[in-house]
Order: C-alpha cells, then sequence, then structure tokens
C-alpha cells in the first residue's frame, strides 16, 4: 500500500516538474505571476476575451503549488500547443494590450505606459498579476487620467474645439448630447 502511494506521489510530482519545466522554458520565467511582476503587465491581459477564461485556468493550473494531477496534464497539453508565446516576449505588444485592456479609454490621456505603470504600483498594494479588472487599479487610472485631463488634456481638447467649424461643432455637440446624460442635463438646466 505505502509502496502504490509512493509511486503515485513519485508520478504527480514528475508531472508538475514537467510543467514548471514547460513553462520556464517557453517564458523564461518561473510562473505566471513571476511574469506579471518581471513585465508589471498582467498576464491575463495579453488574452483576447474569446481566449482570456481558458488562458487563465491554465495558467492558475501553472501558479498553484499542488495542483490535481488532471489539470497539470490539462495544463501541459495547452501550454505545448500555445501560440501565444511570441507575444508574451514582445514588449510592443505587452504595452499595446496593458493599454488597452488595463488602461482602456483614459489611454488618450495616458500615452506614457511606463508612467502609468509607476503610477500603479506606487498607488496599489495588488501585485501586477491582479492589475486586471481590479476596481482598485481602474479608480486610480481615472484618477490618474482626471490629473492629467486638469494639467494638460482640457487645454488640448479646447484646442481642438478651436479648429472645428460652427457646423461640424454642432454636429459633434449633438452626439455628445445623445450619448451624455450628464451634458444633456447641464445644457436644459442652463437654459
Amino acid at each position: 500500500r505505502d509502496g502504490e502511494e509512493a509511486v503515485k506521489n513519485y508520478i504527480e510530482n514528475q508531472a508538475k516538474m514537467r510543467l514548471k519545466a514547460l513553462w520556464q522554458e517557453k517564458t523564461g520565467t518561473k510562473s505566471p505571476r513571476e511574469w506579471s511582476d518581471r513585465f508589471e503587465t498582467p498576464i491575463a491581459c495579453m488574452f483576447d476575451d474569446k481566449e482570456r477564461k481558458q488562458a487563465r485556468t491554465m495558467l492558475r493550473i501553472v501558479d498553484e503549488k499542488s495542483p490535481a494531477t488532471d489539470d497539470v496534464e490539462k495544463a501541459i497539453q495547452y501550454l505545448q500547443k500555445a501560440d501565444f508565446y511570441d507575444r508574451l516576449q514582445d514588449e510592443q505588444e505587452r504595452d499595446r494590450c496593458f493599454m488597452e485592456r488595463v488602461v482602456g479609454d483614459y489611454d488618450v490621456l495616458l500615452g506614457d505606459v511606463a508612467a502609468v505603470r509607476k503610477y500603479i504600483k506606487t498607488h496599489v498594494s495588488d501585485a501586477p498579476h491582479f492589475w486586471l479588472d481590479n476596481l482598485t487599479v481602474t479608480n486610480q487610472i481615472r484618477n490618474c487620467a482626471d490629473k492629467a485631463y486638469k494639467t494638460e488634456g482640457c487645454e488640448k481638447a479646447l484646442k481642438v474645439i478651436d479648429t472645428m467649424g460652427p457646423a461640424e461643432l454642432k454636429r459633434y455637440l449633438r452626439g455628445l448630447i445623445g450619448e451624455n446624460l450628464r451634458l444633456g442635463m447641464e445644457i436644459l438646466r442652463n437654459m
């Protein structure tokens, strides 16, 4: 009985070691969490909406200390077939995915990706691995964008408005009112 248990444990440990070695070979990091820390980018943001759920599940298995043997085998198969390793190594792709999926619409005000990462690191206690879909991170990005808007963004927006012709400006304002309840209420309030 003890011998069977020892063999089972040995086989399980071998599979876990193969999984860790495969991840290390393909990414140069010990785990998805370490990858996120090294590149100050949540690894999950490197996957589009369609593939993110499965990727998160498989990457969680790589991160786990004691994953189930079946899960280890699934993760090994997933990683062997994966085609995302070049994306993970591409700095421009990391920056693009970070801006698109973490910074989002605020990217128009926060164009310096290194500055955004630094701001988040100094204002959020969570590790980069957990920045995606994190309310605290989202709030801090909004605060950073608000500061950027007040210091220079507003002035840039006013310059854009100054270059618009009356018809173009009117068409633009009509579009904004249709999409923005607060702006519409503000106009109605000032009538």
